[in-house]
């Protein structure tokens, strides 16, 4: 590599170390000198492209019309980037503010507090699943409240299950509008000032309401929304044996993106988890229907009218990740229809009453550019391999390298820095590859026909547990690894080579062999592992007492580990005579004593599995393990020293996970 090549990349690298360094807290002129270095490199590098890579003859040949429509799609992928990177500029941490206002309404005398009420949509949730929410939200330490669960399963045991846990119970007559229709509803027979909406999977921390209601004081808020946190993994965790060493596919979302649109003021509710004010969602009308993703349509119609849409970054409440990776798909494809169904409608993202730049925000481009990209830049490099149509004209490869990549420097060092919890190269990338296999159609096809398909519900509990995998997402990745390495291998050998090139033949090679590392860990996330447990279990390491038939006394122990299904004791020593199948009674601090059996014993420890728990038992256990955060433990293969080392175990490692 020339210094010509290497130069700009030690430049920029240079800087981005600089700036990391003397901010080590990100703040928001650092992120803004971050930018400008990567948004300098990706403007230097598309000059580059647009001046020196396309022939000025480019439409009298097959040829030179291809190398049009890759800059036109690396145009369109980097121009988004750079979009994303101006909004990661700035970010918002409302934390402090929440403290104010929970001050404020913990000193307010009960008649000044706004009245909540907790509207909890149902459809064919199980009651596992259900009346976790419905607890949790009973529970909320909040003098002015009422639960209110909205069934569109038109279910008895629905019924019986909200009043045995002091919640009230509605239906309607027809589902029409699904989630949206059901809320607007109960909007007509509840009357609070404020309104929280909790899916059916999500459980609400007791302090939630203290935390958020504050916020109301401004007359111009009319949404409060909270991140989503996951008590169970994804399938992008699990399938590739990650556990606690990889955040979930939300996190990047939560943590990051949303704290950085709300400094922008283009925050905006994502379904559940959110507070909203009555007379803001009546002067709407209610939740708007047109879009499957009536939440964010609905903050774009507030926005309309002047009022806000805020983040508060807190974990407020917990719920369920996708299960399997069927309702991962299921999930992911609604979403990019909805989004890209606003396109379309009079009330969307091209309506009335929005500026420019917060119409840009709320582009579809993720789904509509950035998905389709993934797979096209998967193939760009094999059509080459295979064929020798060039993607680019570059008579100097160090010209290439010296501009494409500072490009790539910045920008994946901008993520890097700002979401490093959340963002790993390749990683990232296979679980976009993943992803876009199955939701990239869908969302092109949504640009031809936007409406027309259903409001899919997410498959939760046992109708998700029972999906095994994905064998398009397998084998599509499968086909292409092996044409990758074959392409590969095709040119290593002089006779045999396609590519004549020599000086774009190794660049070509490296892209292709990232894209084989790419595609082998998305096949390994589409196999979708069997989830033996059917409750997670949350860390506890807090004293209890065990008892038996055989003992006089409860004995003292140490509860690791606990979920609604079982626990791990540790007796430190303590002699206690008992085997697999004998029945034990678990005094668990804040849940009673509960009724348990053996199932496994080791040297020091015993894994119980609870039985015959009454709805008293139930209901504080559930309040304990879900009110108020806990760390969750997941069995698995012991933890590998570093993310590399839990992916190559998953790859090449026994293919089981523990009960």
């Amino acid at each position: 590599m020339s210094t010509e090549a290497l130069a700009p990349i030690l430049l920029v690298l240079g800087a981005l170390i600089a700036i990391a360094a003397l901010s080590p807290q990100r703040s928001d002129l650092a992120r803004t000198a971050f930018v400008a270095v990567a948004l300098a490199a990706t403007a230097r590098y598309l000059w580059w492209r647009w001046t020196d890579t396309i022939p000025a003859d480019w439409t009298a040949s097959g040829q030179g019309i291809y190398i049009v429509a890759c800059f036109a799609l690396e145009l369109a992928v980097l121009l988004d980037g750079a979009l994303g990177m101006v909004v990661l500029s700035r970010s918002r941490d409302r934390r402090a503010e929440a403290d104010a206002n929970e001050a404020c309404a913990r000193a307010a005398s009960i008649n000044d507090l706004p009245s909540v009420d907790v509207l909890i949509p149902t459809y064919n949730e199980e009651r596992d699943v259900l009346e976790r929410t419905i607890v949790a939200a009973a529970a909320l330490d909040y003098p002015k409240f009422a639960v209110w669960v909205l069934d569109d399963g038109h279910r008895p045991w629905v019924a019986d299950l909200a009043a045995q846990h002091g919640a009230h119970y509605l239906t309607r007559p027809d589902n029409q509008h699904a989630k949206a229709g059901n809320i607007n509803a109960a909007l007509a027979q509840t009357g609070g000032d404020v309104v929280l909406v909790l899916d059916a999977d999500f459980a609400v921390r007791r302090h939630m309401l203290w935390r958020t209601v504050g916020f109301f004081r401004d007359p111009t808020i009319a949404c409060v929304q909270t991140p989503q946190y996951f008590f169970n993994k994804d399938p992008v965790q699990t399938n590739l044996g990650l556990f606690d060493r990889w955040a979930d596919d939300q996190r990047l979302f939560f943590d990051v993106i949303m704290p950085a649109r709300d400094a922008w003021g283009a925050a905006f509710c994502c379904g559940t988890g959110f507070l909203m004010r009555r007379s803001a969602l009546l002067a709407i009308g209610g939740i708007p229907t047109g879009s499957l993703c009536e939440d964010m349509l609905t903050s774009i119609e507030l926005t309309r009218r002047g009022l806000k849409t805020i983040y508060l970054k807190e974990e407020l409440c917990i719920g369920l990740a996708p299960e399997s990776v069927k309702a991962f798909f299921v999930q992911r494809q609604r979403w990019s229809r909805g989004n890209i169904q606003m396109l379309f409608l009079r009330n969307g993202v091209f309506g009335p009453g929005l500026t420019l730049f917060y119409r840009l925000l709320f582009l579809p481009s993720y789904w509509a550019v950035q998905l389709p990209a993934r797979l096209a830049f998967v193939a760009i490099p094999l059509i080459y391999l295979l064929t020798g149509l060039a993607p680019i004209v570059a008579d100097n490869p160090d010209a290439l390298i010296g501009h494409l990549m500072p490009s790539i420097v910045g920008g994946i060092g901008l993520i890097w820095w700002v979401a490093r919890d959340c963002y790993f190269p390749i990683l990232s990338d296979a679980a976009s590859m993943f992803m876009a296999i199955r939701v990239a159609p869908a969302a092109l096809a949504s640009l031809v026909k936007p409406f027309g398909v259903p409001f899919n519900v997410t498959p939760k509990g046992d109708a998700a547990r029972g999906d095994r995998g994905d064998r398009v997402v397998v084998r599509t990745c499968q086909v292409l690894l092996l044409l990758t390495l074959g392409a590969i291998a095709y040119n290593a050998f002089a006779e045999w080579r396609i590519v004549e090139d020599r000086a774009t033949l190794p660049f070509a090679t490296f892209w292709a062999l990232v894209n084989a590392v790419i595609l082998g860990l998305a096949a390994a996330i589409g196999g979708d592992r069997r989830c033996l447990r059917r409750h997670e279990r949350f860390a506890f390491g807090t004293p209890g007492r065990l008892g038996t038939a055989a003992s006089e006394a409860p004995v003292a122990c140490v509860i690791d580990d606990a979920s609604l299904g079982g626990a791990r004791v540790r007796l430190d020593g303590l002699p206690l005579v008992v085997a697999a199948g004998d029945a034990v009674t678990l005094d668990l601090p804040g849940a009673g004593a509960l009724r348990a059996r053996i199932v496994r014993r080791s040297q020091d420890a015993l894994g119980l599995v609870f039985y015959d728990l009454g709805s008293q038992e139930r209901g504080n256990l559930i309040r304990l393990l879900y009110t108020e955060p806990r760390q969750v433990t997941l069995a698995g293969p012991p933890k590998s020293r570093t993310l590399v080392g839990a992916i190559v175990r998953r790859l090449f490692g026994p293919d089981r996970e523990a009960a």
